[in-house]
């Protein structure tokens, strides 16, 4: 029993070093979005970069994990993106590809009612 309560310690520990060994200066962070699906809270207000798959429709935008996720809208897989402060353009060439993106991420903006991990504010799409 011991042994199981040292292991589950060593587990929390290490998790949490491992999360914050994403970030640089405690600000920008590079993520993947399986990692921020998981520990949305550390990212909380933070520059995050992630890859993922961008699909968009009706004015709203979308990062998903995969293509599978997007076709289905299974939007638990995946974050909002706010392109209010995007300053570039965006064409229909760069819906359903892969991007990378950078922006501020607000675990506690939803769409709509429907809560996604959270938002991320768009300041860069590659």
């Amino acid at each position: 029993m011991k042994n199981i309560i040292i292991f589950i310690f060593f587990l929390s520990v290490s998790g949490s070093v491992f999360a914050k060994s994403r970030c640089r200066d405690n600000t920008l962070c590079s993520v993947s979005l399986i990692h921020l699906t998981a520990n949305s809270a550390l990212y909380h207000q933070k520059v995050v970069i992630v890859r993922g798959f961008f699909h968009f429709y009706d004015g709203k935008h979308f990062l998903y994990l995969d293509s599978e996720k997007a076709e289905h809208g299974l939007i638990e897989y995946g974050v909002l993106l706010d392109m209010t402060s995007y300053e570039g353009t965006i064409d229909e060439s760069q819906n359903n590809t892969y991007q990378l993106i950078e922006g501020v991420f607000d675990m506690n903006k939803w769409w709509e009612g429907v809560p996604p991990i959270g938002t991320v504010k768009v300041e860069r799409l590659n």
